[in-house]
């Protein structure tokens, strides 16, 4: 999110607006900057939830006694 809005803000400086082909959004208008500030806070919504969710499942693996990748650490009978 932040690089993109770095993105929209250099084309501001330069008097450019950024126009999507495959959406109809266009950052000359204040529709089309209104659009775009509400799909980046979906985007970072999603990627904060997906981490929460990450991490979660991590913690209850663990929780659990659950190996999370790699090798199997030696204990006192495998060594």
């Amino acid at each position: 999110m932040p690089v993109f809005s770095r993105i929209v803000d250099t084309l501001d400086a330069t008097e450019a607006s950024f126009v999507s082909v495959a959406q109809s959004f266009n950052t000359a208008t204040s529709m089309g900057r209104l659009l775009l500030n509400m799909l980046l806070a979906f985007a970072q919504f999603e990627r904060e939830v997906t981490a929460e969710r990450i991490r979660d499942k991590i913690a209850d693996s663990k929780r659990r006694g659950l190996w999370m990748g790699g090798q199997v650490p030696l204990d006192a009978e495998d060594q």
